[in-house]
Formats: structure tokens, C-alpha cells, sequence
């Protein structure tokens, strides 16, 4: 479905760039579906482990086109820190939440969001932007976003909003027990993040070939250097 919608509103060649990404990393592909789909459409997106305290109607006024969220609170001592990444350190209050997304259909964000994500799967390699959740952030998730769209909130429409105010939950779940659902959660996988091409298969190996032999030089050398005369 994900895929069919892709093809039908934005072409093959931005659906070979959705495919690109290891289907392994689901939640990187949901972070590029979820944009596209709502650029498309707009409309309101909810993590799966999240929830809502409040109806839509409470919060959203007739003249919003984007509502934007932070982490900063100093009120959740449990949610202290969140948000904050060295990428993003130049943003006061660190990344916008990228675990709720209300908007119009076309807005700017979004547009810069996907042609941001759309370039970094094209730069993307393992050994230089990380795997699991922290390459996963950075290519496609809150980092990417929030990097994408904070040089257009001095001239595009949108509101700042407190989450836990408006009614959203970011997780009704304990920890990370959400991950149970899936039988691979990306948080802990190594491999790379979007599927590379064979020249660069063969340039990972020597990188580790050369990273296991310096190892085991450093081990035996070691080891010399300790044997007593």
C-alpha cells in the first residue's frame, strides 16, 4: 500500500529511493512515508506509541498550517535531556518532535524535509553516518527533520505548541516495550541503513579487513612487548 501510494503521487524514481532503505530499518521507511504522505495530504500523523488525551477540535485552530512541538519541559523530570543531539545544538530547546506531524498539504517543511532525506540516502555511507537508532535519526528521523525545517521557521506559517498540553501522549507503553511488536526493532541493528551498491559492499570489507588486521597487529605487538627477556 506504503508503496503503491508512493508510485502513484510522486513517480518511480522517489519510490527507488524509498526501496533503497533497508527494509530491516522499517522505521526509517515509515519516517520517509510519513512525509511524503502527508505533504500529499496533509492531515495528523501519531507514532504507534502514542496516544491522545484530547480531541483534534480542542487544539487545532482553523488558521494553522503546521503545529510544531519540543522536548523541553521542565516539568517531566522523566523526559529531561530529550531532544537534544550535538547536530542540534545551535537550536534553543534542541529537536522538534518528529513523533507527532499536523499540517496543511504542501507546506514547506515537508518539502524540505523530503528533499533533505532524499540527499542524505544519496550520501549515506555506514562507516561515516552511523546504523541502528543513531544513523536511523540522523538520516530519516528527529535530527534530519528538525535540521530541515528550522531554517524556514523565520518566514513559513506554523504554531509552537506543548504536546502534553494539546492532549498527545508520546508513549502509553513502559520503556521501550512497543519494540516487542517487531521481531527486529532498529535500535540495536548494525548493518547499513540503506542498501549499498557493490562497489561500496567491497569498500566496507576492506575497511573492516584493514580494522581487524590492525587489531590483531596491536594484540601480537602487545603481547611482544610484554613477554619478558
Amino acid at each position: 500500500m506504503m508503496k503503491q501510494f508512493i508510485l502513484a503521487h510522486y513517480g518511480a524514481k522517489i519510490l527507488r529511493y524509498y526501496e533503497r532503505i533497508n527494509p530491516n530499518y522499517g522505521a526509517a521507511r515509515a519516517d520517509l512515508f510519513r512525509y511524503l504522505l502527508l505533504y500529499k495530504v496533509g492531515g495528523a500523523y501519531l507514532d504507534i506509541k502514542s496516544t491522545m488525551t484530547r480531541p483534534f477540535d480542542d487544539f487545532i485552530l482553523p488558521t494553522d498550517r503546521y503545529l510544531l512541538g519540543q522536548w523541553d519541559d521542565p516539568d517531566n523530570l522523566d523526559r529531561l535531556g530529550w531532544g537534544i543531539h550535538r547536530e542540534l545544538a545551535h537550536i534553543d530547546r534542541g529537536e522538534y518532535q518528529q513523533w507527532h506531524i499536523i499540517c496543511a498539504p504542501g507546506h514547506p517543511f515537508l518539502r524540505a524535509v523530503i528533499l533533505s532525506v532524499l540527499a542524505n540516502i544519496d550520501r549515506y555511507l555506514p562507516w561515516r553516518n552511523d546504523t541502528g537508532a543513531h544513523g536511523t535519526f540522523r538520516l530519516t528521523g528527529p535530527v534530519a527533520y528538525t535540521l530541515a525545517i528550522h531554517p524556514l521557521t523565520a518566514t513559513e506559517p506554523y504554531r509552537l505548541i506543548d504536546s502534553r498540553e494539546s492532549g498527545l501522549v508520546y508513549s502509553i507503553l513502559n520503556q521501550r516495550s512497543h519494540a516487542k511488536l517487531f521481531t527486529s526493532h532498529y535500535y540495536r541493528l548494525t548493518e547499513s541503513i540503506i542498501k549499498l551498491s557493490t562497489f561500496w559492499i567491497v569498500v566496507g570489507k576492506l575497511r573492516d579487513f584493514r580494522a581487524q588486521t590492525k587489531a590483531l597487529i596491536k594484540r601480537r605487538l602487545k603481547k611482544l612487548i610484554g613477554r619478558p627477556t
